[in-house]
């Protein structure tokens, strides 16, 4: 069975923010749409084991997006560490350095914009996890709009939105580092023929960035929307206007909830999920 798993974005009874990150967890492993500063404790809470992630994908460079990573892939590597490289002081009591070559993954990739592609490649080897000290294989790659991801399970598509573009802010920044791109994608993820569609944060202009998004949830069966950027009312006749049979709303800040709430209680469409950190959905 197929699951998605809310790590963070949801709603959390704790009220402990946990940044976004949702886990598809297939027969062939598992894979991280984004990932949110506390995607890795969340993780081990949720029974998820991080060495049967097999890609990461990354839908922009906010911190709430991939702020985990780091803590992740440092996770991974040290616990995949041959016995010689632990040190000695904690060898006798350390999960570390004890996988065979055998019991290693084969292969994890980390998918993230074009523009930080560069940084992200020099601020591993600054931290010390440079792909030379990995005992498997550990590639970044760039995200470009259209298909950009496929193995023997799970295709992945780009389409981009205007999340960076439409703060002003940003275009000043950018005649400081004209590299930016200002670049955040959408996710179009397909797998034993299903489709999932992942807005990732939406453009800042209200029912054109709606609008903008549209598109991409044509022909899906499932569709994980943030609403957080959008107008609410407009965005969720869009998201009903759909296919999908499951609807997975996020983001949801603490101030829209109430109205987000009863815009679902209006509409009574079973399809709607008011997502929870920890739900596990099967898909």
């Amino acid at each position: 069975m197929t699951e998605l798993v809310i790590l963070g974005g949801g709603k959390d009874p704790a009220g402990c923010y946990a940044g976004s990150c949702f886990a598809l967890v297939g027969s062939q492993g598992a894979y991280l749409l984004d990932c949110g500063e506390a995607a890795p404790g969340r993780m081990a809470a949720c029974g998820i084991n991080q060495l049967s992630v097999r890609a990461v994908f990354i839908t922009h460079m906010h911190y709430d997006h991939m702020a985990g990573l780091f803590n992740f892939l440092f996770g991974v590597w040290a616990y995949c560490r041959r016995e010689d490289e632990v040190p000695p002081a904690i060898r006798p009591w350390s999960n570390w350095g004890r996988l065979h070559d055998e019991q290693l993954p084969k292969l994890l990739e980390v998918a993230v914009p074009q523009e930080g592609l560069q940084a992200l490649s020099e601020f591993l080897v600054a931290m010390y996890l440079a792909p030379e000290l990995w005992r498997f294989p550990m590639r970044l790659l760039p995200i470009r709009p259209g298909p950009f991801y496929a193995d023997d399970w799970l295709r992945v598509a780009a389409t981009p939105t205007s999340h960076l573009s439409s703060q002003p802010a940003n275009q000043r920044i950018r005649l400081r580092y004209p590299w930016l791109g200002l670049e955040c994608n959408s996710l179009i993820c397909e797998f034993e023929g299903r489709r999932l569609v992942y807005s990732a944060d939406l453009g800042l202009d209200g029912d054109a960035s709606t609008d903008e998004f549209r598109p991409a949830t044509a022909g899906a069966d499932v569709i994980i929307s943030e609403v957080a950027h959008v107008n609410a009312e407009y965005h969720l006749d869009m998201l009903a206007q759909t296919q999908a049979r499951q609807i997975i709303l996020v983001h949801v800040h603490k101030n829209l909830g109430e109205r987000v709430d009863e815009l679902l209680r209006r509409r009574n469409d079973r399809r709607f999920i008011r997502a929870q950190n920890g739900m596990r959905i099967a898909l």
